[in-house]
C-alpha cells in the first residue's frame, strides 16, 4: 500500500451540486459497469489530454496563424507590383508611340502591298501546276 496514493472525494448530501455531481457518476459507471475508482480515473485521465491536446491546437493555430499573415503579406507586396506593372503599360504603350512618330517612322513611309489582281506574280505559273 506504500507504493499506492489515495485521493477521497467528499460529497456532502445537504449540497445540491455535490449530490447532483454524485448521482451523475454514479449513473455512468453503472451503465460502464465500472467501478467508482476506475470511472473517475478514466474521466481524469480524458480530461489532462483533453487539456493537453487543447495546448497543442493553440500551438497549431498560432503557427497557422503566422504563417496566414506572412502568405497575405506575400500577396499584397505581389499586388502592389503587378498594379504598378499594370499602371506603366499604358504610359510605356503610348512612350514608344510617340518615340515613333517623333523619329519620323509612320504609316505613310512603309510599303505598300499590292492591290488585287486576276494574274499570278511572274514565276508563279509552274508552281501553281504542280498542284493541278
Amino acid at each position: 500500500m506504500a507504493d499506492e496514493r489515495v485521493i477521497t472525494l467528499r460529497f456532502k448530501e445537504e449540497n445540491f451540486l455535490d449530490m447532483e455531481l454524485y448521482q451523475s457518476l454514479e449513473k455512468e459507471k453503472r451503465e460502464m459497469g465500472l467501478s467508482m475508482p476506475v470511472y473517475v480515473k478514466e474521466i481524469l485521465h480524458q480530461h489532462f489530454e483533453n487539456i493537453q491536446q487543447e495546448r497543442m491546437n493553440g500551438d497549431l493555430n498560432r503557427c497557422l496563424e503566422r504563417m496566414q499573415n506572412m502568405v497575405h503579406e506575400e500577396f499584397v507586396s505581389l499586388n502592389d507590383t503587378i498594379t504598378g506593372m499594370i499602371a506603366r503599360i499604358p504610359e510605356t504603350s503610348a512612350g514608344s508611340i510617340r518615340r515613333t512618330a517623333y523619329e519620323g517612322i509612320s504609316m505613310e513611309n512603309e510599303e505598300m502591298l499590292p492591290e488585287y489582281s486576276e494574274e499570278l506574280p511572274e514565276g508563279m505559273e509552274g508552281v501553281l501546276e504542280q498542284f493541278i
